[in-house]
């Protein structure tokens, strides 16, 4: 932290006022000395964004502020809705930058083959227990298609369908698996079909419109018919951390620009409460929270990465569901069976 005083106004001097320019543009900064010194050590340059005055699902507008952090050149909040008790972002950058950064991230192999073998292992083999005979499955944000590959492998039966924003990776899919593919955002595209299973791995919490998101996803699942989700199980660790924080820098939480464990490009942070709730109100029963299998980020750790899941089962087995240690989690639920 710097010395000055967070409300010292800037100096009358054109390069500073550019950068409040910048700061204005990209939302939320005060006219003070120590961000336009952080603006000019960070290189900010203007990021378009738009700011979210309601809760992205319930739409209210009673919320606590939790912290804030620096992302993209723009100060974003962290707040929890009083309502349905999300806990979301209140900057959506725009959908070119995002977009962008999807292309650039689908072109590393080894993350999808080697980091990401065991969590598609596990979806994979989710997917072959819950689909029924020639069903038919839909992987939103399949990227390039390796976790249908590989349901394809345990499961040939299975009419497989893959949706992603990335036009690259649909392309890649559709040449390299034979999947078809829809491009584009999961509640603007038609499938004009309902789904058996429908998959969302490290998704859900990059969609600006979370509340159409749930309503799309329960229209395309046939009643009987499972959703699977896996999302970060860290929201323990950032609750912490936030409160260490504010008991320690009570007096400067306004220059606070970073929230540990919590992964800047993620618009929500998700408890297993929310969702419970939420996924209640969608017709969903029987929902189960499990332990997801571990990226292996380094190959020599491989045997420490599958030694952490099975430790992991052990304990939520051993504790009836009620400890998940692993760092992200997976949801199955179940469409309500109408009856006749």
């Amino acid at each position: 932290m710097h010395s000055n005083q967070p409300g010292k106004q800037v100096e009358n001097n054109p390069l500073d006022q550019d950068i409040v320019e910048i700061l204005k543009e990209n939302g939320g900064f005060s006219q003070s000395e120590e961000w336009v010194l952080y603006a000019k050590q960070h290189h900010f340059r203007k990021i378009p964004s738009r700011k979210l005055e309601v809760c992205p699902d319930c739409y209210r507008r009673s919320r606590e502020k939790l912290g804030q952090f620096v992302y993209y050149s723009n100060l974003i909040g962290l707040y929890e809705c009083r309502g349905c008790e999300l806990v979301y972002t209140d900057t959506i950058v725009e959908h070119s930058t995002i977009e962008k950064h999807f292309e650039d991230a689908y072109k590393d192999e080894h993350y999808f083959k080697e980091m990401r073998k065991y969590v598609f292992e596990e979806i994979g083999d989710l997917v072959k227990q819950l689909a029924p005979t020639g069903g038919d499955v839909l992987d939103v944000g399949g990227a390039k298609g390796h976790l249908l590959a590989m349901v394809g492998e345990r499961r040939p039966d299975l009419r497989r369908v893959l949706n992603d924003l990335s036009s690259a990776a649909c392309q890649w899919a559709s040449s390299q698996y034979q999947l078809k593919v829809f491009c584009g955002s999961f509640t603007a595209c038609e499938f004009r079909q309902t789904f058996d299973v429908i998959t969302m791995i490290d998704v859900i919490y990059y969609e600006p419109d979370l509340h159409m998101l749930w309503d799309r996803a329960s229209s395309l699942i046939k009643d009987g018919g499972y959703l699977i989700i896996r999302v970060p199980n860290k929201i323990a660790l950032i609750r912490m951390y936030l409160k260490f924080f504010s008991m320690i820098f009570r007096s400067s939480r306004d220059l606070q620009a970073s929230i540990k464990f919590l992964n800047p490009e993620h618009i929500y942070v998700f408890s297993r409460k929310y969702l419970r709730q939420r996924l209640a109100s969608l017709g969903f029963e029987d929902v189960k929270f499990l332990p997801s299998a571990v990226l292996v980020r380094r190959p020599w750790i491989r045997w420490l990465c599958k030694l952490w899941y099975q430790i992991a089962r052990w304990a939520h087995l051993g504790s009836l569901g009620r400890f998940i240690i692993t760092p992200s989690l997976t949801v199955v639920a179940r469409v309500r069976k109408e009856t006749t």
